[in-house]
């Protein structure tokens, strides 16, 4: 994400690792744990960085997976300082742990908060969270992620259909602000609908933007479609692909 980014324009990017804390998948418990000390160390980090310099006037927050949590979590610490998060995106936000208490990341965590669902259910949350919920392909399992295919890491498909979240995050922000392509929603639904995920409806008017050019006054549920791999947005004008080598954009 942060080549992406700075392939566009020049951004202010902090990036917080707290591998130490969640080496492995069998410390999970003790990540789940410790989300509310990272979130207290990152709020403490951002309310210094605002106070000391006032140029500083669009705080985005952007989590995968437990990382949506902590960004949650963060928002509401904000507030307590008297300041309010722009902008929090959660990808595919955790659901192990989470099943039967509050989800740290909800609707008022920060003013916009847009949330991608690849792996409901599985590994990540079912419900809409944010002011405005994608699903991507239904939202539980993705293209080129089904337990069929011949690629022996789709043995583990939710892995595969949970990893797609930040994937799809990443060639969103090299399609730039040109809009030119991407990926695009033309389908919503209702939260009762979403009782039988898949259950979604064309909708008239102008196609909506998925992902870092999000219009901040969309609201509401949504599904978007994506090809089974990289590039995965069917934008038909222009397309660039994010291999995590290099770019490559194509007209």
């Amino acid at each position: 994400m942060r080549e992406a980014y700075f392939s566009q324009a020049k951004y202010n990017i902090i990036t917080i690792d707290y591998h130490p804390i969640a080496t492995s998948l069998k410390c999970y418990d003790v990540a789940v744990q410790n989300v509310p000390i990272i979130a207290k160390c990152l709020t403490q980090l951002l309310v210094a960085i605002l106070d000391e310099y006032d140029q500083f006037s669009y705080v985005h927050l952007i989590g995968f997976s437990l990382g949506s949590q902590v960004a949650g979590l963060v928002g509401e610490l904000f507030k307590k300082k008297g300041k309010t998060l722009n902008r929090i995106t959660g990808l595919d936000p955790a659901l192990p742990h989470f099943e039967y208490t509050w989800s740290f990341l909800n609707a008022e965590s920060a003013k916009v908060v847009d949330v991608i669902h690849t792996n409901c259910g599985a590994l990540g949350q079912l419900l809409p969270m944010g002011t405005v919920d994608f699903y991507a392909n239904g939202g539980i399992t993705q293209p080129g992620c089904d337990r069929t295919s011949e690629n022996l890491y789709n043995k583990y498909w939710y892995f595969c259909s949970h990893e797609r979240a930040y994937k799809f995050y990443a060639e969103s922000i090299g399609h730039g602000t040109t809009r030119m392509s991407g990926f695009y929603s033309t389908t919503s639904a209702t939260v009762n609908q979403l009782s039988l995920l898949g259950r979604f409806s064309k909708f008239s008017g102008p196609n909506i933007l998925v992902g870092e050019y999000l219009d901040p006054a969309t609201e509401g549920i949504y599904n978007f479609l994506t090809n089974d791999s990289s590039p995965y947005a069917k934008g038909t004008s222009k397309f660039c692909s994010y291999n995590f080598m290099k770019w490559l954009c194509v007209c």
